[in-house]
């Protein structure tokens, strides 16, 4: 297998983790490099596993409804609690090492499938992990800076409406892929 095909499945299955970090970013919450890291490293480590036991049972049904479906509740929560919040536009929310490692592991579920279909495919699990671990860095840092692009031009609590809105979105998307 080449080195594009160990590429493309970086980018693919980081495309949430740009969405998740975006809806971040619209709440003007602040995500430390370290725990872009820990996020990145989290997906890593879980691509590798998954492509390393590619011999074993195939779960992608069970992996993208379980990742969509914590996706979609972080989002119904962030919509229930919109009304709460009321208007904030100062308000910025640092992630904690707890909130990091929820997030990291919620989002490394989506990438289970299709690290285990690359593994299946024969593509080396080391490659495969090193491209959903590079790729969710970036993905993560460019959503970052997109969704606080976002938040200029929204307050309040459109801003956690809109970012739940990403969020359940995105949850509903992920559970029937």
């Amino acid at each position: 297998m080449s080195l594009f095909s160990i590429l493309l499945v970086g980018i693919a299955t980081n495309l949430d983790n740009l969405c998740a970090a975006m809806a971040l970013g619209v709440q003007k919450k602040t995500l430390p490099v370290w725990a872009n890291l820990l996020i990145a490293l989290i997906s890593g480590a879980a691509a590798f596993a998954a492509a390393g036991a590619a011999s074993f049972l195939a779960f992608s049904g069970i992996a993208n409804l379980l990742g969509g479906l914590m996706l979609a509740a972080v989002g119904l929560w962030t919509l229930v609690t919109a009304n709460r919040c009321g208007d904030a536009p100062g308000l910025v929310q640092r992630m904690d090492f707890k909130a990091a490692a929820l997030l990291g592991a919620a989002l490394a579920i989506n990438c289970l499938p299709v690290a285990f279909g690359a593994g299946a495919t024969g593509l080396a699990a080391l490659w495969v992990s090193l491209s959903i671990a590079a790729c969710s860095f970036a993905s993560v840092g460019l959503g970052m800076f997109l969704g606080n692009k976002m938040a200029h031009c929204l307050n309040g609590r459109w801003v956690n409406i809109v970012s739940g809105v990403l969020l359940v979105g995105l949850g509903i998307l992920e559970a029937l892929r």
